[in-house]
Order: C-alpha cells, then sequence, then structure tokens
C-alpha cells in the first residue's frame, strides 16, 4: 500500500523540526541525516575553489585588449609596469597584452603567473573577469547539483544509500521509498510503501487502515521532535563545556600573572 506526503500534509499537522521545514528536510530530519541546509554547510570546505578547465592564459589576454583594461589589470595586481608599452603595442596594432606575450614573454609570465594566483586567491569577489565568475559560479552550482542528487539517492560510497532511501528504511518495514522533486508548478512529494508489517505496526499503536496517513504523519512529527530536543541538550552541553573552558582559562592566566608578579618582586637587589 502507497502513502504519500505533500509539503501541504506537514503544514496542516504542524510539523516543522527542521531549520526549513521543507519535505524532504523534515523527513530527512527526523529520520536521523542531515538535511540539504546541515549537507551544503558539511560541504562547504571542500570545493570547488575554481572553475574546471579555465584557461588563464586566455582570459588574460582578453581582459589586456586596451590601455584602460592593462592599466586596471596591473593596479588590481599591485604590480608596476613600463608606461611604453601601450604606445608600442599601438604602434605595432597589436592588443596590450598580446604585445607584451610577444615583445616581452618573461614579463607576461610573471604577470600570468600574478593574475591567475590573484583570481583563484580572490574567487568570486575578484574585479578583473567576468569569465572566471561566471565559469566559478557554474562549477559550484554544477558541484551542489551532484552533491544534492547523491544526498537523495545516494552515491559509490559502501554507506551512502541517499536520504530517500534511509527515510523509508527508518519509517516503514518495507523500505521502498520515493522522492518526486517539484518543478516549477508541481509540488514536491515522498511516497511510503508499505507492507503488511508496516500496517501491523500502526494497528498495534492504535491506528486502522484508514489512518495510514495518520500514523506516518505522526511517526515523523514524534521522531522530529525527539531529535530536536536531543539536538537542543547537546548544543546546551557544549556551550557549557565552552564556558568551563574559558572560566579555566581565565583562572590560569590569573594564577599565571600572580606567580609572575611574586617572582619580580622576589628580583631584590642584595644588600
Amino acid at each position: 500500500m502507497e502513502i504519500t506526503l505533500t509539503q501541504k500534509d506537514l503544514e496542516k499537522a504542524k510539523i516543522q523540526n527542521s531549520e526549513s521545514g521543507m519535505l524532504i528536510d523534515e523527513l530527512a530530519y527526523s529520520a536521523g541525516q542531515w538535511t540539504s541546509e546541515q549537507l551544503y554547510e558539511n560541504n562547504f570546505d571542500y570545493g570547488p575553489f575554481e572553475p574546471y578547465r579555465f584557461n588563464y592564459e586566455a582570459d588574460l589576454l582578453a581582459n589586456t585588449k586596451t590601455e584602460e583594461d592593462i592599466y586596471k589589470v596591473i593596479k588590481a595586481l599591485g604590480m608596476g609596469m613600463n608606461a611604453n608599452i601601450t604606445t608600442l603595442a599601438k604602434k605595432a596594432k597589436l592588443q596590450a597584452g598580446a604585445w607584451i606575450a610577444l615583445e616581452q614573454p618573461e614579463f607576461f609570465s610573471t604577470l600570468l603567473e600574478a593574475y591567475t594566483d590573484y583570481l583563484k586567491e580572490n574567487g568570486q569577489d575578484q574585479e578583473i573577469s567576468v569569465q572566471y565568475t561566471k565559469e566559478l559560479e557554474e562549477a559550484r552550482d554544477s558541484a551542489q547539483d551532484d552533491l544534492y542528487r547523491e544526498w537523495l539517492n545516494g552515491g559509490q560510497e559502501r554507506d551512502n544509500n541517499g536520504v530517500v532511501y534511509e527515510i523509508s528504511k527508518y519509517f516503514t518495514d518495507a523500505r521502498d521509498g520515493s522522492y518526486y522533486n517539484a518543478e516549477t508548478n508541481t509540488e514536491a512529494f515522498y511516497t511510503f510503501e508499505l507492507n503488511d508489517e508496516d500496517i501491523q505496526n500502526a494497528k498495534d499503536s492504535g491506528y486502522n487502515k484508514r489512518q495510514l496517513k495518520a500514523w506516518i504523519l505522526d511517526s515523523v512529527r514524534n521522531s522530529g521532535e525527539a531529535r530536536k530536543q536531543k539536538d537542543k541538550q547537546e548544543r546546551e552541553k557544549r556551550k557549557a563545556e565552552r564556558e568551563r573552558l574559558t572560566a579555566y582559562k581565565a583562572e590560569q592566566n590569573t594564577k599565571a600573572e600572580a606567580e609572575r608578579k611574586a617572582k619580580l618582586l622576589a628580583m631584590t637587589l642584595n644588600k
């Protein structure tokens, strides 16, 4: 038997224990899994931190065509440049960057190295390459999309079955669930497949066959509330530990300062 939950079902039942309250996050949270917010937070430090296969030399040349361009780049990089470069480039009827690459290859190599380092260090906050910003954003969006799909449906890792499976495993004996990720005009829904054992468990808990959705919703609510309470206790425990360590360090510093002062006072002149 299939039981389908939607966002409206959660809202009608006034269930929200996860941060977002969205259907898949609420179910994941209640099942003891990461929510989508936790997924991104816990993977933030893993990049990507630069675009895939970015051509730094081509980008530098594209952004040093004119005199204005080259001075903007040089200023951003904090470098110096011979003022005759742009004049000579114009005489040769070449773009500034192209002339440097041809006539001053050593300087161009230094410029390219500095340019590459600057883009990598500043990421999307740099101001000299629109293309770099665009490709970095695309790389990050692609990585997040891959991460989200793996979070939902599992990946290559042996212990990563995906939250769609883990939710059904947590709440049902059938362990067969499916999730539809909503598009623009369609509501997302999660469908549980219940077997005879699940139906019997619901009956044993006081629910009849017409109340199976209520049974699932109550299970989601109760599990989510229990986890939320446990998370709160863990936060309070960590806070108390931080406060204890802060007080201990302050006490040790006070003690060390007193001992230092006593040593200094003991350094009297011999009579």
